[in-house]
This record gives structure tokens, sequence and C-alpha cells, in this order.
């Protein structure tokens, strides 16, 4: 078996990042430029419609994930040589997240019914926001299975390579709507939809020789995964109502002009959404693989929040020197409000730090303190509404960002009591 030392080490890892990086660049490019181009094109209520659709169908994706990314990172590490038992747990996680799901679609698409018709959707098109939301929920829920397998096999530029052809296409897509004028929400769905089916597609057909979803079911894993679900289910839900607080509220009061102006300047996080892959895709399967004692663990852990610190530091700098061209960015209907830009960048850059620990916690299996994120939630949410006029981009954006301090706050637990009970290896 061939070793590397630790100058080839090195110059592996370099290169896998910049490979990693330059192609999660360009995939963020196309996406913000597809952004881009919707929220200069609808109006600002079709806009907060469409934030709030999508907002929606991120928290749903996270609720049905509960505990599944972490057994398959966890368990998953030391069957990569038996295809056989590797095919079971990735089967059995799928079947399992199927059943979850139901129960989070019907929840899910009921808020959203309400959400949408109170930011002024026709029933019509309601009903069919919700049957695309559905439909689509399905492929986005076995691309969450199947990353995890690419994650432990370092096959990080598969992963990316998929991600580029949906964002190539789903760009074809909105410049075939707006050349024909017929920019919609219901056309901006339906985009998503097939470039879902097409990244499952596309990461089946990578990873055929070796899983096969008809492989018999793995009791130990099913186990596993319900306890992980009992765990991080309650963190969850409440880190989904954290990030819907805001979006509910301005939603259910009708303030669709508010709702636009902060989801058209969280366009701007494209940087994070690089750092976050990053730590998803490469980080993720690199800590829940690392061995040794707890400081060696520990090391390669912070080799990771390190530079998500540092580049978010750098990034949240740039929006403040820029912000007016950011702006102009958007166009006419975003203007005038550079400070909330400043702030979304800062509470933006706060709760993706808090996301990357997450992450990197639960993939070693560190899960335990995590209960401490409920009442800090509760308490920001009780109090944030209390204290801050919500119809102010302004302070809606200062509430936004507050919702980091729970995240970091449980996460800095989780990583101490794991780190803690680590059994050190030589």
């Amino acid at each position: 078996m061939l070793v590397m030392n630790d100058g080839n080490q090195r110059g592996y890892w370099v290169r896998t990042l910049s490979r990693f990086v330059g192609t999660q660049g360009l995939v963020q490019l196309l996406g913000f430029l597809i952004g881009v181009a919707v929220v200069r094109t609808l109006d600002k209520e079709s806009y907060a419609q469409y934030a709030v659709i999508t907002s929606m169908v991120a928290a749903m994706t996270l609720i049905s994930e509960s505990g599944v990314r972490s057994g398959l990172l966890s368990r998953g590490a030391p069957l990569l040589s038996r295809s056989d038992a590797l095919s079971s747990l990735f089967a059995s996680a799928l079947r399992f997240r199927r059943v979850v799901a139901v129960a989070v679609i019907v929840v899910g698409d009921s808020v959203l019914l309400v959400l949408v018709l109170r930011t002024g959707a026709e029933p019509i098109f309601a009903a069919a926001y919700l049957l695309l939301v559905a439909v689509t929920f399905f492929p986005i829920l076995t691309k969450g299975v199947l990353q995890p397998y690419f994650q432990l096999t370092k096959q990080f530029q598969a992963l990316q390579n998929v991600a580029l052809a949906s964002s190539l296409l789903r760009l074809l897509g909105v410049a075939v709507l707006v050349g024909l004028g017929s920019i919609s929400i219901t056309g901006l769905l339906t985009i998503g939809l097939v470039c879902a089916f097409f990244e499952v597609w596309q990461l089946r057909r990578r990873s055929k020789p070796t899983l096969s979803f008809n492989a018999a079911r793995d009791v130990e894993a099913t186990k596993l995964f319900g306890q992980n679900l009992r765990k991080t289910l309650p963190m969850n839900l409440v880190l989904v109502l954290q990030g819907q607080v805001l979006y509910l509220f301005l939603g259910f009061s009708g303030q669709s002009d508010v709702l636009a102006e902060i989801a058209a300047l969280s366009r701007f996080a494209i940087v994070f959404v690089i750092l976050n892959s990053i730590v998803s895709d490469i980080g993720s399967g690199v800590v829940a693989r690392a061995h040794g004692n707890r400081r060696r663990v520990s090391k390669t852990m912070f080799s990771f929040i390190g530079g998500f610190a540092v580049a978010a530091i750098f990034a949240v700098a740039l929006a403040w020197v820029f912000a007016k061209p950011l702006l102009w960015i958007l166009g006419p209907n975003y203007q005038g409000i550079e400070l909330a830009l400043v702030i979304v960048a800062g509470g933006t850059a706060a709760i993706n730090l808090a996301d990357t620990m997450r992450v990197l916690n639960q993939a070693r299996g560190w899960l335990t303190g995590s209960w401490t994120y409920i009442p800090l939630t509760i308490c920001w949410a009780a109090t944030g509404l209390l204290l801050f006029d919500l119809r102010n981009i302004n302070e809606a954006a200062v509430f936004m960002g507050l919702q980091a301090v729970p995240g970091l706050f449980a996460q800095t637990v989780c990583f101490i009591s794991g780190y803690k009970s680590h059994r050190d290896h030589d």
C-alpha cells in the first residue's frame, strides 16, 4: 500500500483544495448570476414568495437529514473495503430518510401554503408551488444520502463536476425564461425539479459500481439512525425554527418588501457557500477518518474552523468596502440599504461558522450537549421579537445576525464534550 509522506500529503491536499475551490467557485458564480437574474426580474412580492419557498425546502431537507449524515460518515468509514456492508448501510439510510420525509413534507407544505398565500400568491399558483416542492424533495433526499459516499471515498471532484453540470443546466433554463420574458416562480421551481433529478441520476451512475440500494437492510445501522434522530431532531427543529423565525414573522405579517430585501442581500453569501462546501464535502470526510490522540484530532478540526473564520472576516470586510456597487448589482429596488448589507454579511459569517462547527462535530459523532441550543434559541427569538422592529430593514438584519450566538455556544459545548470523551489511539 502506498503511504504518502508529509510533503506528498501536503501537496495532495493543496492540489485537491485548489481544484475543489476552482470548480466550486465557478459553480457559485453561476448560482450568483442566476440569483441576480431572478432578483432583478421578479417584483418584490414574487421574489418574497420565491425566497420563502426555497428557504422552506432547505429547512425540510435539514430536518429529514437529522442524524443520517452523521451515521453514514461515522459508520461508513470502517466499511469502505466492504462493498456489501457499505451498500446495506446506504440503502438503509435512504429507506430511513424516506420514512421521515413523509411527515416532513406534510408539515412543511402546510406551513408553506399559509406563507405564500399571506405574501400575495393566488390559490391556484400556491397549489402548484406545493406540488412542485413535494416532488422535488425526493431526489433531494437521495442526493443527500449519496453525497457522504463520495466524501468518504475522497471523490470530491466528482461531486463538483455534477454540481457544475447542474448549475449550467439551471442557468440555461433561467436564460430561456428570461429570453422569452416569461420568468415565473412556477418556471423556476420546474427548473429546480429537473436539476434535482439530473444530479441524482449522475451520482447514482457514478456510485453504481460500488453501491446498490437494493441491498439488505442493516439493522444496526437503522438503530443508529434512529438514535441519532432522537439526539439531533430537537436541535435541528430549533435550528430550522431559528432560521425561519424572521421569514415566518415577515410572511405572516405580509411584510413582503423587508422579506425580499433580506433574501436579496443574502445572495452575496456566495463565499460562505464555497467555504461550507469545502467543510461539508472535504472537511467532514477528513475529520471522520482522523485518528490519533485528542490533540491531533482537534488540530484537524481547527484547521478547517480557523481557515473558515479568516476567510469569513475577509468577506465581510469586502462587503463593507464595496456596499454600493453590490447593491447596484441587485437593481433599483434595493438601493440605500448599505448598512443592512454589512450587518447581513457579518451575521451570515457568524451563522456559517457555527454551522461549520456543527458539521465537523457530527462527523466525529460528537453530539452531546447539543440540547443547549434549544433554550438559547428560544431566548433569542423571544427577546428579539420583543426588542426589534422587524418592519425596519436594519433591525431585521441585526435580529437575523444574532441567531449565530446559540449555535456558536452549543457547538462549543459539543466539541468540549467530544474532546473529553475521545479515546486516544496510536
